[in-house]
């Protein structure tokens, strides 16, 4: 989820309860004890299983002040959202809906733990740590409680008429060549490729016999496509600058999710981001010259990307996704950067029978490496004289 820093702000006026957490210290995570771990995933199942209508929130790196503005320290340490995510799903009965992602407020960087309203009760299905098999952990007011069995079922008879008529819709990246579901933050890696320049391309199916001194007679070969080399070079740099995901999304509730239309919005000010459609993408280039149109094959799109001022907006469109079921995008996004970086896509899955979008954050790792094409490696390419060797015609 986007929090903006105004909402940021306005959490820092508010008092610690069934929807707000202050921590001064980021949380034991990796290399921690169970026991240590255990609190963190005590106060995740607290919060999941509070008596809230609005969105809980845990700031960390944040000193709680009563009355007044709390102060805001910051964390130098930050939790991993997929191994977070893994950790908290792999104990639990069902599934949880929650999320980590960095923040600044007052120029330090905090953590946000962003926990939607969702079905309950939630429970281990093993102990771990201090917390016990079966037990219902419940926030209340700024504490962390034991629900009592009538409590646990208010619960249950809570969820019958709030979510009866309501989907549970989770997403994570998808492989569709692998048929794979990713998780929530994947690793991108690219190449950007340096070209020759065009007028050191020479042209496709042209030979330059010679007939005398200093001269040369052209010769061409009939129904050869003149700008094969050219066409092919810029083929192989934007292929190679963007790798394909897809997108899954489940839906673990009861009822039916209709018209799910999922929408990504990724920052970009400095345009050192590549994001595009198959639309965009480039179609393989022909060595030989139709005469006549050839018809092209009608593209299928289930995802769009449209450049906005400062950023890309990404939209998808699912369809109707049953119970207990899931459906992924077809047509692919393709992803690229100029510079290394992590960067963060903001997404909200909507549906008909959804009051409100299911908002969460999916994280990318690009990982670009430069590379470059000399003429003679461009033509062994297409040629087919360097099936082993690498674009720099370096052996692989």
């Amino acid at each position: 989820m986007q929090l903006s820093a105004q909402t940021l702000e306005q959490l820092l006026y508010e008092e610690e309860g069934p929807t707000l957490d202050f921590k001064r210290d980021q949380y034991p995570f990796e290399g921690a004890g169970n026991d240590d771990k255990s609190e963190l995933l005590k106060d995740i199942l607290a919060f999941i299983n509070a008596w809230r209508r609005s969105d809980a929130y845990i700031l960390i790196g944040v000193d709680e002040v009563r009355g007044g503005k709390s102060r805001v320290v910051g964390v130098t340490t930050h939790l991993d959202d997929a191994k977070l995510q893994q950790f908290v799903n792999s104990k639990t009965q069902r599934p949880v809906q929650f999320s980590y992602r960095q923040a600044t407020i007052d120029n330090q960087n905090v953590g946000v733990i962003h926990i939607p309203p969702q079905e309950r009760p939630v429970y281990l299905t093993k102990g771990f740590g201090k917390l016990e098999k079966g037990t219902v952990y419940v926030r209340r007011s700024s504490s962390t409680d034991i629900a009592a069995p009538d409590e646990i079922a208010k619960m249950g008879q809570v969820v019958a008429g709030s979510f009866e008529s309501m989907p549970l819709l989770e997403i994570q990246f998808y492989d569709s060549e692998g048929l794979a579901a990713l998780g929530t933050s994947v690793e991108i890696e690219t190449v950007n490729l340096s070209l020759p320049e065009n007028f050191e391309i020479p042209d496709y199916g042209v030979m330059q016999m010679p007939i005398g001194p200093n001269m040369f007679h052209t010769m061409e070969s009939v129904g050869k496509n003149r700008e094969y080399y050219r066409q092919t070079a810029v083929y192989l740099k934007k292929t190679m600058e963007t790798s394909r995901v897809d997108f899954i999304i489940y839906n673990v509730g009861t009822v039916p999710a209709r018209d799910v239309r999922l929408e990504l919005v990724v920052a970009d000010q400095n345009r050192s981001l590549i994001f595009r459609d198959a639309a965009d993408m480039p179609e393989e280039p022909f060595s030989t010259v139709f005469f006549g149109r050839v018809a092209q094959p009608t593209l299928n799109l289930d995802v769009n990307v449209q450049r906005a001022n400062d950023g890309h907006h990404i939209t998808a469109h699912l369809g109707k996704i049953q119970a207990k079921a899931k459906a992924h995008t077809s047509s692919g996004l393709f992803i690229g950067s100029r510079d290394p970086q992590t960067i963060e896509l903001e997404a909200r899955i909507f549906a008909d029978n959804l009051p409100a979008p299911r908002e969460t954050t999916l994280r990318l790792d690009l990982r670009p490496r430069e590379d470059s094409l000399s003429v003679e490696g461009l033509m062994d390419l297409v040629e087919g004289k360097a099936p082993n060797k690498g674009i720099d015609g370096d052996e692989e």
